[in-house]
Parts: structure tokens; C-alpha cells; sequence
């Protein structure tokens, strides 16, 4: 019976250890089919990972192209991406009559093509070549001498620097824009044309949540003289801006400018209507400005009303003051809109430097007043046609006779890109 017990122990001894030893093969091939499972998955993962990053990189791609407008650009001309090109071109038919003007119809264009480089994210440098002269207010080009070329001129370089140190701060140097605000876009001092030359400062800064301040500043050099002194200008411009609940702003600030070794040099290009004494300038100019602009809303359709006042300081006549009042009604900006203009100015001999101020309004320079009616209308994006008349009277130059009747009529078609 022992014997029998023994035996049967044995035989289930070793069934046991069978068992065991079945049971633990089985569980080290499950593990290494776990261990290749998880290896299997560590690479299709890490091929996802590369694929995602493919395809972040190939986005990246398309919206670089996109924004060259499909140009694939060299790693040797990455510094393109840097640069923006900008222009404009108007044609102009235009019609001049007055009492002591012969009448004159003529043809006229302004092409000008600049770019603007970004050298870091301090610094910017600004280039402009315009058609026309050497004059300093205009760029247009008389469409005659029998299909001869026309000239193209240098009419903007310079530099602009916004330190991050110091917010709202801009320092300019160079031959710039204009760096003085002119509201409502008047010409009582300054032509829309003109680029001054030398070194300028602007700085904006919040006040409040709806108030701001801002300072214009700039010495620049207008006539240099081998053997003579040289004449300069010295300006600066201040004011404030408030915006209301409404949407509409307040602008109103100051300014003084002076003409520096002025007095006694002969003419800058041309009088202009300033006073002359044996071919020279018979006064100095030192230029008193107030200006203000209020812009709103009147339903949907926005408008603008501004002035200017200037006088010369330093003249010893009567005749040292201008002024204009203007308003601007809608805005030609979507194709089928447009916007409508008026204005009165009256601009005495001496008030400003005859040369600078609106090359238009009464044959250029000073010694007039009178109205200024404008329209335009967007054809299309970036296009639009525009319409301008002056009905202005020229001052009599001392000689008794009544002042002089001054028509000008400026059917222009404008595109910007």
C-alpha cells in the first residue's frame, strides 16, 4: 500500500513539475512576443513622429512659397524676403486759365517706384525714384518734346531707427517724408510732394487709455554755400490726440519752424511770391502753426474737418499770415466708393517760404486765396479717378490793378501697388 502511495507521488510529482516547467516556457514566449509587440510599436511611432515633422516642415514650405507668390527663392537670396516694393502712377490731363495766365491744356504723368528694406528689427531703410525735375514739390513730367525719355530722379533715401528701448520713438536721417503732420493732408506750409533732407525725430506716447501725445522734430539743410553761410530749418511740432466713445478723434497741436541765414540770399529756385529786394529775401521766416482736426462718423459715412494758421513772425509787414479751413466727405477705398473735398485758403505773401508750400494753389507759392474742390471715385482695387479745381484769385503785384483770376482743372486716373 506504501509502495503503491509512493508511486502514485512520484508520478504526481513529476505531472507537477511538467506542469511547471510547461507553464514557465509559456510565459517566456509570451513575454518575448510582448517585447516584440512593444518594439513593433516604438517604430510605427517613431515613424509618425517623423512624418508629422515632414509635414510640418513641407507647411512651412507652401506658405513661404505662397507668400513669394510661388517663386522658390535660393538660400543666396533669402535677403529678399526683407524687401517690399511699393509704387504709384497717375495720369493727368490738366487745364490752366487765368486774367494774366494764357490758357493752356497739357498732358502730364508721375511714376514712382520705391522699396522698403527691413535691415533688422531696429532698423529700416526707405528708397524712392520719382519722375519729373529737380523741383523739390513736384514729380510730374510734361508729356512733350516729340517722344523724348523722360527723367527719373532720386526722390527718397533714408533711414529710419525704432529702438525697442524706447516705445513710440522714431529717428530719421536722410532725404525722408515729410516728418511734420499736416492735417487733413492741407498744403498751407508744406507741398504733398516734398522731401525734405537732414535729420528728424518723431515720438507718439498713451497718455490715457483714449489720449496720446506726439512731438515732431527735424534740422534740415536746404541750401549749402561753398563761400556762404548756408541756410537751414529748424522745426518742431507738438499736440494731442483724444479718441471718444463714438469712434470719432480730436487732433489739435502747434508748431514753430525757422529758416536759418535766410534773410538777404537770393532765391531758393524761385520767389514764389515772397517779397524780394534787389534779387535777394527781403525778411526772415520764423513760422508760428496751430492746427486742429476733428474726425467722425456722420451714420456710416465718415468725415473730417480740419484747419491750419500759420504766421511769419520775423517779417516786418502786414502780410505774414495764412490760414485755411477744409472738410472731407465718405471714402474712395472699396471699388464703386468715393469721397468729395473742400477747402478755402488764404496764404498772404510772407506768411511762408513761397517755395515749399502747395505747388498748385494759385500757380504755386504764396500770394493768393480762394477754393479748392476735389472728388474721387475707386474704379477698382488700387484704382480710381479723381477730379480737382481750384477757383482761386492771385494778389495784384503793387502795380493798382485788381487781383488776378486763377482756374485750374486736374482730371487725374491713379493705380498704387
Amino acid at each position: 500500500m506504501i509502495k503503491t502511495m509512493s508511486r502514485w507521488l512520484a508520478v504526481v510529482a513529476l505531472a507537477v513539475g511538467w506542469v511547471d516547467v510547461s507553464r514557465a516556457d509559456e510565459i517566456s514566449e509570451l513575454r518575448q512576443q510582448l517585447q516584440e509587440q512593444y518594439n513593433a510599436l516604438r517604430e510605427v511611432q517613431q515613424k509618425l513622429i517623423e512624418i508629422e515633422s515632414a509635414q510640418k516642415q513641407q507647411g512651412q514650405a507652401v506658405k513661404k512659397l505662397e507668400s513669394t507668390g510661388g517663386a522658390v527663392i535660393p538660400e543666396t537670396l533669402k535677403w529678399a524676403e526683407n524687401i517690399r516694393l511699393y509704387g504709384d502712377f497717375r495720369y493727368r490731363h490738366e487745364q490752366i486759365d487765368g486774367d494774366r495766365v494764357d490758357q493752356r491744356d497739357r498732358h502730364r504723368i508721375r511714376a514712382r517706384l520705391g522699396l522698403k528694406g527691413t535691415i533688422s528689427d531696429e532698423w529700416t531703410f526707405d528708397l524712392r525714384l520719382a519722375s519729373g525735375s529737380d523741383d523739390p514739390t513736384s514729380t510730374n513730367q510734361d508729356l512733350d518734346g516729340g517722344f523724348s525719355s523722360k527723367d527719373v530722379w532720386l526722390d527718397r533715401a533714408f533711414l529710419t531707427y525704432k529702438p525697442h528701448a524706447i516705445e513710440g520713438l522714431s529717428l530719421l536721417a536722410g532725404k525722408m517724408s515729410n516728418p511734420f503732420m499736416t492735417v487733413g493732408g492741407n498744403q498751407l506750409m508744406w507741398d504733398s510732394d516734398l522731401n525734405p533732407e537732414g535729420i528728424a525725430v518723431k515720438y507718439t506716447a498713451s497718455l490715457t487709455d483714449a489720449a496720446s501725445l506726439f512731438v515732431n522734430g527735424g534740422g534740415m539743410w536746404v541750401e549749402e554755400r561753398g563761400s556762404d553761410t548756408d541756410t537751414s530749418l529748424w522745426g518742431v511740432q507738438g499736440g494731442l490726440m483724444h479718441a471718444f466713445e463714438d469712434q470719432s478723434k480730436l487732433t489739435g497741436g502747434a508748431g514753430f519752424f525757422k529758416y536759418g541765414n535766410i534773410k538777404g540770399k537770393p532765391a531758393i529756385g524761385a520767389f514764389l511770391g515772397n517779397t524780394s529786394d534787389g534779387g535777394v529775401y527781403a525778411f526772415d521766416y520764423e513760422l508760428m502753426e496751430l492746427f486742429g482736426e476733428y474726425a467722425s462718423k456722420l451714420g456710416d459715412v465718415p468725415f473730417t474737418l480740419y484747419g491750419d494758421y500759420v504766421v511769419n513772425t520775423a517779417s516786418r509787414v502786414s502780410a505774414d499770415t495764412g490760414w485755411l479751413v477744409g472738410a472731407t466727405y465718405n471714402k474712395a477705398s472699396a471699388p464703386g466708393t468715393w469721397q468729395t473735398g473742400y477747402e478755402y485758403r488764404d496764404i498772404e505773401r510772407d506768411a511762408v517760404l513761397g517755395r515749399f508750400n502747395d505747388s498748385d494753389f494759385v500757380g504755386g507759392g504764396t500770394h493768393g486765396k480762394g477754393h479748392k474742390f476735389s472728388f474721387k471715385y475707386a474704379l477698382a482695387k488700387n484704382v480710381a479717378a479723381a477730379a480737382t479745381y481750384f477757383l482761386n484769385e492771385r494778389d495784384a503785384v503793387g502795380d493798382g490793378k485788381r487781383d488776378d483770376a486763377y482756374r485750374r482743372l486736374q482730371l487725374d486716373i491713379e493705380v498704387k501697388f
